[in-house]
């Protein structure tokens, strides 16, 4: 079994970085979090900001992301958790959380920016991108396979090929229970 999937290990520690938040959200496995990692998900200010300014800056209306965010908030589900120090490179966001993920031995890096996942490999931090919690979710058959197709379908335009074939391949191999 591919072993990047059995880092999505149950009930670690976990930071949240923006593009993670957005594509949990945007395919709906935000729900399953708590299931697979410690509560509550820590989350830097800096995230939490950007998650804030994301979209239509006219518009009054939050998008979903936005309002699961400020609930996840409200109910303990996230903590707002800053680094000592944010990593030196990337935006604020992903500097906040990597930073964070580097102060927190053992903690994952839930993050789907593909620069800052493979910076987090190099540094030792341990990253879950989206398409790999949709593929634990299929594995423990939590969803059907073919309700993973389509998450990983979804995610296209905002997560890395690579990771994303990677997906695909381990659901067509069998998201059967592991």
């Amino acid at each position: 079994m591919d072993s990047v999937y059995n880092r999505v290990v149950d009930k670690r520690l976990a930071v949240l970085d923006t593009s993670f938040w957005s594509g949990a959200v945007h395919v709906g496995v935000d729900a399953y979090l708590p299931l697979f990692f410690a509560r509550p998900l820590s989350v830097p200010t800096a995230v939490v900001r950007e998650i804030e300014r994301l979209g239509q800056p006219s518009s009054p209306r939050l998008r979903e992301d936005q309002q699961r965010c400020r609930l996840w908030l409200e109910d303990g589900r996230l903590l707002i958790v800053d680094p000592v120090r944010p990593y030196g490179r990337f935006g604020a966001g992903e500097a906040a959380s990597l930073g964070l993920a580097l102060e927190q031995p053992g903690a994952v890096l839930l993050v789907n920016e593909v620069r800052c996942y493979v910076e987090a490999v190099r540094l030792g931090v341990h990253p879950v991108a989206v398409s790999e919690v949709v593929v634990r979710l299929a594995r423990s058959g939590i969803i059907a396979g073919t309700r993973a197709a389509s998450m990983l379908d979804l995610l296209e335009e905002t997560t890395g090929t690579t990771i994303l074939e990677r997906a695909r391949r381990a659901i067509a191999e069998g998201g059967a229970p592991e």
